[in-house]
């Protein structure tokens, strides 16, 4: 990805994060927060389990989920936080015809 690019894309970032207010309990695309904090969570909610004190609990099993979602879905959920469609049209710019290559030990080349 060229200097350029990540430069535009910090940029958008930031402005998104300006308008889109995450919420306090998750981890994921949170600056400073990660898998510590989810497993501080875990503990938290097994000690609950073990006084025996109502609690609820939901794990997603997010793997290969981005590959899953529809493009129309992430538009429609950004016009929802009120994102202005230049922004929108921005992101649909660096997504549109991107392709993953992988390369394994044996030298193969895989594509998505």
């Amino acid at each position: 990805m060229s200097h350029t690019l990540k430069t535009f894309k910090r940029v958008l970032e930031t402005r998104l994060r300006a308008i889109i207010e995450l919420p306090s309990n998750q981890c994921g695309f949170v600056k400073g927060a990660g898998a510590a904090d989810a497993i501080h969570t875990v503990r938290v909610v097994t000690e609950k389990y073990r006084e025996r004190r109502e609690f609820h609990a939901a794990f997603l099993n997010m793997e290969k989920a981005s590959d899953k979602v529809l493009y129309d879905v992430i538009w429609w959920a950004l016009r929802k936080q009120m994102v202005p469609e230049v922004y929108i049209q921005w992101i649909k710019m660096i997504y549109h015809g991107t392709t993953s290559h992988v390369q394994t030990a044996d030298c193969q080349n895989h594509s998505a």
